[in-house]
C-alpha cells in the first residue's frame, strides 16, 4: 500500500491512497466477520447450556468449571493458533497465570442488589464502559491480541444478555461464579495484560464484562441471601483454585492451554 508523503506532481496519488484505504477496510471487515463467527459460535453453545445451569440446585453444582466455560477457552486456543500463523508472533499472550488468593476479589465483593440514589449515580459515572463491536468504518488491528479481545467481548456480552432471560437457583448462581472466576483467571493466557485498545486495557475491560454477568445473575437469583453469601463466594474461590492447581499433566488441560513456543 502507498506510504509516506504523496508526490505533489503525481496526480494519481490521491486516488491510489483512496484505493488503498478501501482495500484495508475490506480486509478489516473480513477479519471482523471471522472473529464474530468464532465468538458467536462459542457464545451460542454457552448460552444454550445456560438454562440448565440456571436451575441447578446446590447439590448439583460441579466443583470444576462447566464444560461450556472450558469450550469457550478451547475456541480461544484454536483462534490464537490460527492468528499466530497468519500474523506471526507468539502463539499465546503468556503462561497460565499463577493463582493468587485475591484472584476473585473483583468478581465476588459487594452484593448484587440494585443500589439507588447518589451511590448509584456515582458508580455509573466511574463505571468502565466497554464497546463490543467496532464501527463499520474502523480498521481493525491485524493482531492476535485484537482478535482475541473482540472474541471474548462477544462471548461475555452474549452471556450477559442471556442471563437476563432466566432466574437462577442458588446452585446455578454458584456455578456461574465458578465459571466467571475461571474465565477471568485465564484471560491473560490469551490476551496480553499490556494490550490496550482505545485507551482501555483489554484484560481490565474483559473483567468488567464478567463482573456485569455476575451482577445481573445475582439480581435474578431466587434466594437473595444466597447470592450475597460470603460462604458461597469462598467455596467458588476454592473450587477454581483447586482446578487451576491440578491442571498440570491432566488431559483436559491440553484442550485449552497453549504450549510454550
Amino acid at each position: 500500500f502507498p506510504s509516506g508523503e504523496a508526490d505533489e506532481t503525481d496526480k494519481t496519488s490521491d486516488k491510489d491512497d483512496e484505493t488503498a484505504r478501501h482495500f484495508k477496510l475490506a480486509a478489516s471487515r473480513v477479519l471482523f466477520l471471522y472473529v464474530m463467527n468464532r465468538g458467536m459460535s462459542a457464545a451460542d453453545s454457552f448460552c444454550l447450556d445456560l438454562e440448565d445451569i440456571a436451575v441447578k440446585s446446590e447439590e448439583e453444582v460441579s466443583e470444576t468449571p462447566s464444560a461450556s466455560a472450558i469450550a469457550v477457552l478451547c475456541n480461544a486456543k484454536a483462534t490464537s493458533l490460527e492468528c499466530s500463523i497468519v500474523f506471526g508472533g507468539q502463539k499465546r499472550a503468556g503462561p497460565v497465570p499463577e493463582w493468587k488468593d485475591d484472584a476473585l476479589l473483583g468478581l465476588t465483593t459487594g452484593g448484587p442488589g440494585r443500589k439507588t440514589g447518589l451511590q448509584l449515580d456515582v458508580e455509573r459515572m466511574f463505571k468502565e464502559h466497554v464497546t463490543i463491536y467496532p464501527h463499520p468504518e474502523e480498521v481493525m488491528e491485524a493482531s492476535t491480541n485484537a482478535v482475541l479481545f473482540l472474541y471474548f467481548k462477544i462471548v461475555f456480552r452474549a452471556l450477559f444478555e442471556n442471563c437476563l432471560l432466566y432466574s437462577f437457583a442458588a446452585g446455578g448462581f454458584q456455578q456461574l461464579q465458578v465459571d466467571a472466576a475461571f474465565l477471568k483467571h485465564m484471560i491473560p493466557h490469551y490476551v496480553s495484560t499490556k494490550y490496550s485498545e482505545g485507551g482501555t486495557n483489554a484484560c481490565s475491560a474483559l473483567e468488567t464484562l464478567l463482573g456485569d454477568v455476575l451482577e445481573v445473575a445475582g439480581e435474578r437469583c431466587t434466594d437473595r441471601s444466597v447470592a450475597q453469601d460470603d460462604g458461597m463466594k469462598q467455596q467458588a474461590h476454592e473450587n477454581v483454585r483447586s482446578f487451576i492447581t491440578s491442571l498440570e499433566g491432566v488431559d483436559i488441560a491440553d484442550q485449552f492451554i497453549i504450549p510454550e513456543d
